[in-house]
């Protein structure tokens, strides 16, 4: 015998937290990752500078330039290791909401199909 599915408003409820919450961590690990990356371009366009004003002038400032821009350069190693952390915890937090958003659409689907009343805000959590 088939057991049927108990649904109630409350594990809706339930359901569309789970959905927020992962797609609050979604937005601020991508935020996160932005900000990295943004620090990067300006370590970037920093050493480039550094390079440039040295090149322009004599020997002991373009030996003062490339050690100044290699410790940029090792900064921007770091980064670029943080940049690879982070987009894995970006491809794992992605997945974790679109599997949060399909199981709240399944619920709903069939929270709609029994004639389950629907707790304000549920379809909100959906984009």
């Amino acid at each position: 015998m088939a057991q049927e599915i108990q649904l109630d408003p409350s594990r809706l409820s339930a359901l569309a937290a789970i959905a927020r919450r992962s797609r609050a961590t979604l937005t601020g690990i991508s935020d996160g990752l932005h900000d990295l990356r943004d620090k990067r371009r300006d370590l970037a366009r920093q050493r480039d500078l550094i390079l440039a004003a040295g090149s322009a002038s004599g020997p002991a400032a373009q030996a003062e330039a490339a050690e100044r821009a290699a410790a940029l350069a090792a900064q921007m190693t770091d980064l670029a290791a943080d940049v690879t952390v982070r987009e894995i915890e970006q491809a794992e937090a992605s997945e974790t909401y679109a599997a949060a958003k399909a199981n709240l659409r399944a619920a709903i689907a069939h929270a709609e199909l029994v004639g389950l009343t629907m707790p304000s805000g549920i379809e909100e959590v959906l984009p």
